[in-house]
């Protein structure tokens, strides 16, 4: 009977793995659909002279959380990063995963799980391991209680698995995005275009004093070191703010400010 199998034989066990991943790869392939991918991988021989080859394959499933986040993931990826449109974006993508902090969002993501549990065989009910059986204290015996007294009733699923992971996974998303991407962190990341040679606003000083504020530069002295540099740099092939540093890393001396704003942009987190 299903209640007495253990699957203890080494041969059993292998060939439910071997079944389960053949189902994994199949709702891969599904998924892909006709989409070509190609996988160039190399091996060496092990001292028997065997070539033994394990690929992991990874598929991250972009759907819900992860595809609210991916939106913003690739704009700040591009190459043609504008800052300021990244910030709103990424103040809407905020908005949005705070509004998934709800129960009735998560209500209906349950309804979506049960659904797929149930289709596939799957049993959702994991009973909570109790570490002693829970007992009303003597002191209360032949009293009337009016208030609460710590118990706690045994959660249901729905209830655990929000609590403990649904809400938990949000929190260290969205802790992590106000803190990478707080006002004063935008402010600063506005800057960054300021010190492209391919910028309207290259080398704009006003525009980069939050940056030298954040640097703890002299203001007057980098306003000064922007006024020889924009006539130096009016020729410059330049086409990066890395490719800036290099050309005015040997005049280190005379735009020490400069550099130190270009360090900051290129080494931003």
């Amino acid at each position: 009977s299903a209640s007495n199998a253990t699957y203890l034989s080494l041969t059993i066990q292998n060939e439910l793995i071997h079944h389960l991943g053949s189902q994994v790869r199949e709702s891969i392939a599904e998924k892909v659909g006709n989409r070509l991918s190609c996988i160039m991988v190399d091996e060496a021989r092990d001292i028997s002279g065997s070539e033994q080859l394990s690929v992991v394959l990874r598929v991250v499933d972009d759907k819900h959380v992860l595809g609210i986040i991916k939106i913003v993931s690739d704009v700040l990826k591009g190459k043609q990063l504008d800052f300021s449109k990244a910030s709103i974006l990424m103040q809407s993508t905020i908005s949005q995963m705070t509004d998934l902090r709800s129960e009735q969002v998560f209500k209906n993501l349950f309804v979506e799980i049960s659904k797929f549990t149930a289709d596939h065989q799957i049993d959702l009910n994991v009973p909570s391991r109790l570490r002693r059986i829970p007992t009303l204290s003597t002191r209360f015996k032949d009293s009337i209680i009016t208030g609460t007294i710590g118990h706690q009733d045994v959660a249901d699923n729905e209830y655990k698995f929000r609590t403990s992971l649904y809400y938990p996974l949000l929190d260290a998303v969205l802790i992590e995005l106000n803190d990478r991407f707080s006002n004063k962190n935008c402010e600063i990341l506005s800057v960054v275009p300021s010190l492209s040679p391919d910028s309207p606003s290259f080398l704009n000083a006003d525009n980069l004093i939050p940056l030298a504020s954040m640097v703890k530069c002299n203001v007057p002295s980098l306003t000064n070191e922007i006024t020889v540099l924009k006539n130096m740099l009016k020729d410059t092939k330049s086409k990066t703010i890395i490719d800036v540093y290099f050309e005015i890393v040997l005049f280190k001396q005379a735009f020490s400010s400069v550099l130190s704003l270009l360090r900051a942009a290129i080494t931003l987190p």
